[in-house]
């Protein structure tokens, strides 16, 4: 449905307001001066040494080092006529370097690393190193296919790092459908 190298656009804020609530819910969101990065590999991060450098299309570390814990993701994505109704699994896999809250369009499906409330300048409850060559997380989201639809949807993220000064950062996502065996056949994984 999505894959790492998917269009996607991002913010750093600078202050509480900046950004409106519904970034995360909205696909026609107007995000149009946001950053953007399309293409291989799709991670949105820094690195200040070595390890992630290979995964990231969108460098924030001019943004972020220093002065900012969170960073803003949204991935919008086409899902065919269809096939919503034709899924019964959906998996979430994440690259993530510290936390994270990740929604499907607009309702909270995850979170790693992120107690309470979110705030926009909010940081990561613990550090994660992120996997370098595979995802090291994927969760199970088939209990929320109800949330797929026909045309744009929206899977968007608050990236959270542990502090300011934390030397690196990163957010890279797939999210992947499939089927299991049905009456008369089996729709091939997606």
């Amino acid at each position: 449905l999505l894959e790492e190298n998917a269009a996607k656009r991002a913010i750093v804020p600078t202050f509480a307001g900046q950004v409106p609530d519904d970034w995360n819910s909205a696909p026609a969101f107007d995000d149009s001066g946001w950053l953007s990065t399309s293409g291989a590999p799709g991670g949105v991060g820094y690195e200040r040494s070595s390890g992630y450098g290979h995964l990231i299309s969108l460098d924030v570390e001019e943004l972020m080092y220093g002065l900012q814990t969170t960073c803003y993701v949204r991935i919008p994505f086409e899902v065919q006529d269809g096939l919503p109704r034709r899924l019964s699994e959906l998996y979430l896999s994440v690259r993530y370097d510290d936390g994270f809250v990740a929604w499907l369009n607009g309702v909270e499906v995850a979170r790693a690393n992120a107690d309470g409330p979110l705030r926009w300048d909010s940081a990561a409850s613990a550090s994660h190193e992120a996997g370098r060559q595979a995802f090291d997380t994927t969760l199970d989201l088939s209990n929320r296919l109800d949330l797929l639809h026909t045309g744009t949807n929206l899977l968007a993220f608050h990236g959270l790092n542990t502090s300011l000064t934390s030397g690196d950062f990163l957010i890279s996502a797939v999210l992947e459908g499939g089927t299991v065996e049905v009456a008369g056949g089996e729709y091939p994984y997606l």
